[in-house]
């Protein structure tokens, strides 16, 4: 990986914490939080990693991925409560005795106890992701959403994943000085397809991600449902796990597709991509899914709706093809287009992952984080 070059204004290491709250096996902002102390440049900067884990959560598998990882510096504190005052004041003796000078914070959770934290620790800078907000569906879901905005006035920085989000931010007034748009990324080499590219049918379309509402994973089944007999896609593949799961198993047995759609829980995202030819992604909301960029990067087709920054990676007939919302039939209509046209699924794949690879290098991610941490610490940026 390559390091930006020492100034010699730096004497010290400046030492970020990263902390956030996730059940189960976490979602696509935990692939960026575990990867970063693997990239940052640790000439310059030690890192750690402290995840808040749920009482009685027996799938939390984030511990696990970070020991895979060999992450050297990663704690994990239980909670039993949404204010636990104990595992509260746990994580802000990690803060003193790491002698931490920036918490970077992920998630409405993590953002007001930093908030809280910075309260007794004097000098401590704050800096959070928005990597996305989901969709609101009840009223204390919509309060939760108001007030989980509220801390962020007094972050000294916040990172955004994508346009949309910057747009949410200033109208709740965040100074333009105080954010910025960086988007995910992925290491590519680690992305690489193994399996070649199928060039005739039978096709297999499949779905992963988280099974909740915003997601509409309903309109990829319809749609699949809806394919004449034969088809150039033949199977269905769901990977992932959420609340919806058991209404989207009644919908395919009520569609009879049993026998061709197959729900595989949890599973590695590159053994998934090197067995689905097309990836479809129906939600309502995103941030910059990095379900896409692998799937961009392991050759797999995407067929996505234009939500968050997904626009800007799937470029309509270019990348990937665009649909709308809630419309199973362009779903449908989609999948025999690509389905037909050899040339088309080759053109698609071929420039989707050289986009990733110009666009979305995750060394030149860290690069660009390094750079808010240095301007928040007072210091000069590198390569700017």
């Amino acid at each position: 990986m390559k390091e930006a070059p020492l100034t010699n204004q730096i004497h010290r290491k400046i030492r970020v914490m990263h902390l956030r709250s996730a059940t189960g096996q976490g979602g696509g902002p935990e692939k960026t939080i575990l990867n970063s102390p693997l990239y940052v440049d640790r000439r310059q900067f030690e890192m750690a990693v402290v995840y808040l884990k749920k009482k009685g959560d027996p799938e939390f598998a984030i511990a696990r991925k970070a020991q895979e990882l060999g992450l050297e510096h990663f704690f994990v504190v239980e909670e039993g409560s949404q204010l636990d005052r104990s595992a509260l004041a746990q994580v802000a003796r990690l803060v003193r005795e790491w002698k931490v000078d920036i918490l970077h914070t992920h998630g409405y959770k993590s953002d007001w106890w930093g908030w809280l934290i910075r309260r007794g620790i004097p000098g401590l800078k704050l800096v959070t992701t928005v990597h996305g907000w989901t969709v609101m569906q009840t009223l204390r879901e919509r309060l939760y959403y108001q007030l989980g905005k509220l801390p962020l006035y007094f972050f000294d920085y916040i990172i955004a994943v994508s346009p949309d989000i910057i747009q949410a931010l200033r109208r709740i007034r965040v100074p333009a000085t105080k954010m910025e748009l960086i988007w995910n990324a992925i290491d590519t080499r680690q992305f690489v397809r193994q399996q070649p590219v199928r060039d005739s049918a039978p096709f297999t379309v499949g779905y992963i991600g988280r099974l909740s509402r915003e997601k509409r994973v309903e309109d990829l089944i319809r749609a699949f449902a809806q394919l004449p007999s034969p088809s150039p896609f033949n199977q269905l593949l769901i990977a992932g796990e959420g609340p919806t799961r058991p209404e989207l198993e009644a919908l395919v047995h009520s569609l009879n597709l049993t026998t061709r759609v197959k729900f595989l829980g949890h599973v590695d995202p590159r053994w998934f991509f090197n067995r689905v030819d097309a990836f479809v992604n129906p939600s309502l909301k995103e941030g910059l899914p990095n379900t896409i960029l692998e799937a961009m990067s392991l050759e797999t087709l995407v067929i996505a709706t234009d939500v968050g920054g997904v626009g800007w990676l799937v470029r309509n007939e270019e990348t990937g093809l665009i649909i709308p919302t809630g419309q199973p039939e362009a779903i449908r209509e989609a999948l025999l287009r690509v389905g037909k046209d050899g040339l088309l699924r080759k053109k698609l794949i071929r420039r989707a992952r050289r986009f990733v690879k110009e666009h979305h290098d995750f060394t030149t991610r860290m690069r660009r984080i390094e750079n808010v941490y240095r301007k928040v610490m007072g210091w000069d940026e590198v390569g700017r």
